[in-house]
């Protein structure tokens, strides 16, 4: 789980770009090793762990079917809302599904306007 940032004594020029150098080579090494894989298979995964069919978890969400149906075949992708409303329902970070949806979508080629990646992008 991601914790809030702690205050840092201030730098000097050279010591703050040393500091973001290695705050990005941290995160650089922390994405690569976050499969890139659309959140709907961690969501489909779920609901045959827990036995329920699509149906169940629309319902549990509040949620129409076709929402889940679409997440789960790669057609849309996690919103904030989405990811809160998952949290709620199987207790997985929201963090965790909107970082999941992050990384396909840079992986995959994602653009303003465009619901999926398409298949091979």
């Amino acid at each position: 789980m991601l914790t809030a940032p702690t205050a840092q004594p201030r730098t000097t020029s050279r010591e703050g770009e040393n500091a973001v150098t290695q705050t990005l080579a941290t995160c650089a090494f922390t994405l690569d090793h976050v499969p890139c894989i659309h959140p709907g298979r961690r969501l489909a995964t779920e609901l045959a762990r827990h036995g329920w069919t699509q149906t169940d978890m629309a319902w549990i969400l509040g949620r129409p079917v076709r929402l889940v149906n679409e997440v789960i075949h790669g057609k849309r992708g996690i919103s904030m809302l989405t990811a809160q409303n998952l949290e709620d329902a199987l207790n997985i970070d929201k963090r965790w599904w909107l970082d999941m949806q992050g990384h396909h979508q840079l992986d995959h080629g994602w653009r303003p306007g465009r619901r999926a990646a398409e298949p091979g992008a």
